[in-house]
């Protein structure tokens, strides 16, 4: 199970997401499964997480990361990572940059081999 931890500089503004067995990031949405319920929205650079803003989501819960497409078709998986955050719309893996979110295309550009996937899942 997953669990994102989205902290603040008022500690009981901190929320933590989860556990689910997974988080799915579309557009400028976070879904948590298994129901694909939207639990929170990213917009100019802060994730609003229950009406709170937070400029970082962490992830210390042992999670992998897929892509998908727009037809439910996944790239490969990557991980399990001990902890990975995503900032300023870029995925961090062991402090290296994984991933980023193009606002315009409205999609996920993997690093190491620069595709574009609409989806991003964490499981």
């Amino acid at each position: 199970m997953v669990r994102l931890s989205f902290e603040s500089v008022i500690p009981e503004h901190a929320v933590t997401l989860g556990p689910a067995p997974y988080f799915r990031i579309s557009g400028h949405v976070i879904r948590q499964g298994p129901d694909n319920e939207i639990v929170g929205r990213y917009q100019n650079h802060f994730w609003e997480i229950q009406g709170n803003l937070f400029s970082r989501c962490d992830c210390r819960t042992g999670a992998s990361i897929y892509f998908e497409d727009t037809f439910g078709g996944g790239s490969e998986r990557f991980g399990p990572f001990e902890h990975f955050f995503i900032s300023d719309g870029s995925v961090y893996t062991d402090h290296e940059p994984f991933a980023r979110f193009l606002e315009e295309e409205r999609c996920w550009q993997h690093g190491d081999t620069n595709v574009c996937w609409p989806v991003l899942v964490i499981c």
